[in-house]
This record gives structure tokens, C-alpha cells and sequence, in this order.
């Protein structure tokens, strides 16, 4: 679960960056409802205030349609394309770190999954992978998985990495590889109403269309 800190919401407003793409997955997350910058600030933990400059922003952008009621201004979106478009020309998978290892087992995701039980971290699978999980389809590349520390104060990604080879025989390899670890740009929010099939956890729909 991502935590966050109601005294210190993020000072920007670009939509994209930083926790303040919270608030916009949380609108692309059910383009139907009917958002209040108060409800918005409770279900992220963030300020009112803030947020309701943020749906401003939105709105000046002609991103959201949004009333005008004071603390009570009601906020929805009118369709997801034009919000994701903008998105999709700022933001590429490969701006997050790639790095390709092998496991012996030939069971990569099994090993992250026990991994993950007995260490504690954030993961997510993305990509065609994920795709796959969700309906079976012709794509077979190696599996792309998002990992992030649970408490990043306290450990780092780089560190999380070492135990996965150290602990888990995680090979870091040229070629012939069998997974793909990712370095999320966004952080934590990468992992934001992550899915679960079959016990494994996938991004959000949102994050998907923007990773493929």
C-alpha cells in the first residue's frame, strides 16, 4: 500500500510527475465517477487545497470538466483519451532502468514471488507479460517486472537488486534473458491500484497502456 504524508503534498502541479500522477490515475482509474477535490485530498492523503489547484490546472488544460461550487467543485472527466495521449507523449517505458538477468529454474517469476514473501518489496509485472496474464496471447517476451523497497529509507532499489542475485541466483546477463527488472521512474505510484491475477500482481490498466 503506498503511503502518503497529507502535510506534504507535492508542490508542482504538472499531473505526471510525482505523486501528483496519484490524482490523475485515480480519475483515469473510473472515468464515470464524479470526483470533489475533498474526496479526491481523503482517498490520497493529500491536501484540499492542493488538490483542488491541481484540478484547476486540469481543467484550464481542458483535461477535466469541473463545476464551480467552491470546496464543493465536482470534477470528471469527459473522456480518457485526451489525458492519456498527453501522458503517452511524456512518458516511455524506457526511461525506466532496465536490468536483464537469468535465473537456473526458468521460473524467474516464481522465485520474485517467494522472494517477495519472505523479504518484503513492492513488484508488479507489466509489458506483454502481463498482457498475457490477463488473455493469452502470441507475444513471448521475457517478463518485465517493476520491483521498489517497500520502505526505500531503508533500503534502496540497488540493494533489493543485490539480494535477488546474492540470495535468490539471480544472474545479471548480455543476452538470454529470462526476466527484466525495472527501476520505476514514477516510484512507488507505478504500483498505484495494481491488479492481481492468479496470485500474481500486475500493474494497473492505466500503467499498462502507457508501458505498451
Amino acid at each position: 500500500m503506498i503511503k502518503n504524508n497529507r502535510h506534504s503534498p507535492p508542490s508542482a502541479l504538472s499531473p505526471f510527475k510525482g505523486k501528483a500522477g496519484l490524482v490523475v490515475r485515480l480519475l483515469l482509474s473510473d472515468s464515470q465517477l464524479i470526483w470533489t477535490g475533498r474526496a479526491l485530498a481523503e482517498e490520497l492523503g493529500f491536501s484540499q487545497a492542493w488538490v483542488n489547484r491541481l484540478l484547476d490546472s486540469l481543467a484550464k488544460q481542458g483535461l477535466v470538466q469541473r463545476n464551480s461550487q467552491g470546496t464543493k467543485s465536482q470534477t470528471q472527466l469527459l473522456t480518457t483519451q485526451p489525458l492519456l495521449k498527453k501522458w503517452t507523449a511524456l512518458y516511455n517505458i524506457d526511461q525506466n532502468e532496465q536490468l536483464f538477468f537469468y535465473h537456473p529454474s526458468k521460473k524467474p517469476l516464481k522465485i520474485i514471488q517467494a522472494a517477495q514473501q519472505k523479504e518484503g518489496f513492492l513488484y508488479a509485472l507489466t509489458g506483454y507479460a502481463a498482457v498475457n496474464a490477463i488473455k493469452q496471447t502470441s507475444h513471448h517476451a521475457p517478463p518485465m517486472v517493476y520491483l521498489w523497497p517497500q520502505k526505500p529509507d531503508e533500503q534502496t532499489f540497488e540493494a533489493l537488486v543485490r539480494k535477488l542475485e546474492n540470495v535468490y541466483g539471480f544472474i545479471p546477463v548480455a543476452n538470454q534473458a529470462n526476466v527484466i527488472l525495472l527501476k520505476p521512474v514514477q516510484k512507488e505510484s507505478v504500483f498505484f491500484k495494481s491488479l492481481s491475477v492468479r496470485g500474481m500482481p500486475l500493474v494497473s490498466a492505466v500503467q499498462l497502456f502507457l508501458d505498451l
